[in-house]
């Protein structure tokens, strides 16, 4: 099925195309769909807007742990240290209240630099960049592409909907549609904004000007 549609996308521009065998075609299919199902059945990281709750969250219950032990004194190092074994000694107990302390303070200072990197991606509105599997997956499919038609991926707009209408652009789309492990379909803005970034980062062609496009299509 891919294939099929891959070869009717194409259309005119086939013959542009090195030449293929079934072999040829059948490897770029099984490329596309394994680095697609690979990528994305991965579970995903969690949002920096969630991290960094979370890292507040233990930062402040770490710190009132030591908190509590301190407070208990000499009685309550005895007390752990006849808890365990491995606590039998004032050095095993001292060393563990400094990895305590140091480990509150090291997911207090994460929890800011994720406080930051969530405004940065807009996490904590929703953003779309919180899935890096998705843009992982499409500079793979960047790869692909160019590596087994030999063309050079492009990005062109619509001028009248903004949506992505090249070779490459459909080509993302397809893949993204049969091979995508998840349960929910992965929405057309969110791909435009992905390959926006996929080939921006490998100095790849983007055409969203009317005038450029209509002077490509003449």
């Amino acid at each position: 099925m891919f294939i099929s549609k891959m070869k009717r996308i194409l259309g005119k521009e086939i013959n542009a195309v090195r030449k293929l065998t079934k072999h040829d075609w059948e490897i770029f299919a099984e490329d596309t769909q394994n680095s697609v199902h690979q990528i994305l059945s991965d579970k995903p990281l969690c949002r920096p807007s969630h991290a960094k709750r979370k890292l507040e969250s233990a930062a402040k219950w770490l710190q009132k742990a030591l908190d509590d032990i301190k407070s208990c004194g000499k009685l309550g190092e005895l007390l752990l240290r006849s808890a365990s074994p491995r606590l039998d000694t004032d050095n095993n107990i001292q060393k563990i209240m400094t990895d305590l302390e140091l480990l509150a303070k090291a997911a207090q200072h994460t929890a800011t630099t994720a406080k930051d990197y969530s405004k940065s991606m807009l996490s904590h509105k929703g953003g779309l960049e919180r899935d890096h599997q998705i843009l992982t997956t499409v500079c793979r499919l960047v790869d692909i592409y160019r590596d087994s038609l030999q063309i050079k991926p492009t990005h062109i707009t619509n001028p009248d909907d903004g949506f992505g209408i090249s070779i490459f652009d459909e080509y993302v789309k397809l893949a993204l549609t049969l091979f995508n492990p998840r349960p929910h379909k992965v929405c057309d803005s969110m791909i435009e904004k992905f390959i926006r970034h996929a080939l921006s980062y490998r100095d790849l062609e983007i055409i969203s000007n009317e005038k450029e496009l209509n002077n490509l299509l003449k």
